[in-house]
């Protein structure tokens, strides 16, 4: 026990908590320092019907080394529906859960309001356009910054195997649930990027926003759970 009652797990997890906001708001950083970039650094119209598109150069070479796929794009289309897949499962557990105890747990309702988030993501890049996509979609031009498919399977894939693991006792389970994660995230990831529809600065810039929404999901959800508990605590010790 340390000198203020808490234990050795408590001050880890504390510490653990830090890092991940730490981490998160570094990611947030470099994502506005992405979207920066990509509005006013080396702007050219390389794009089709002459769209312009920033860190043209970078972006350039990487369109030419991995041109149009349109079979990874059907792939990164198909492997797409998992996290939809996953949010669905979860919002069972939750509805299972407020079922069995009137409540609905921190690590479920703060995965929807970031779900919420990621959406106002999604729409505020639909309207506020950076780039277009490299190739023409039915002859007309679509936004593509940050890719929708590689935010999703991230924050998806962090959020739902974190879950598990703070639900599960069996560690195989765990172990098993974010290898499967892991796997179809690289996966998606991979055929997007493989499939010529983004920009190399469309991909990353979504790892970042992703990622960043993600590991935030995981603090907060985790500050809840441990608040509720030390409540919880004091509440029975009285």
């Amino acid at each position: 026990m340390s000198r203020r009652g808490y234990n050795t797990s408590e001050v880890f997890m504390n510490g653990t908590i830090k890092r991940r906001l730490i981490v998160s708001a570094a990611l947030f950083i470099l994502f506005i320092a992405a979207a920066l970039a990509v509005s006013f650094i080396d702007v050219a119209a390389i794009g089709p019907m002459g769209t312009k598109v920033g860190l043209s150069s970078v972006n350039a070479a990487f369109r030419n080394a991995v041109g149009y796929s349109k079979t990874w794009c059907d792939v990164s289309e198909v492997l797409g529906a998992y996290p939809f897949g996953a949010a669905l499962g979860l919002a069972i557990v939750a509805v299972i859960d407020f079922v069995k105890t009137k409540k609905v747990g921190a690590d479920m309702w703060t995965l929807a309001v970031f779900y919420a988030a990621l959406a106002l993501v999604y729409l505020f890049f639909e309207l506020v356009i950076v780039n277009y996509r490299p190739v023409a979609v039915d002859g007309e031009t679509e936004a593509s910054f940050p890719s929708s498919h590689t935010m999703l399977a991230l924050f998806s894939s962090v959020t739902t195997a974190h879950i598990i693991a703070g639900r599960q006792r069996k560690r195989w389970i765990k172990t098993t649930t974010a290898a499967v994660l892991a796997v179809l995230c690289v996966a998606e990831i991979t055929a997007r990027a493989l499939s010529g529809v983004h920009w190399l600065t469309d991909i990353v810039a979504a790892l970042l926003i992703g990622g960043a929404l993600a590991v935030l999901q995981t603090a907060v959800a985790d500050i809840l759970k441990n608040r509720a508990a030390k409540k919880s605590g004091a509440t029975h010790a009285q």
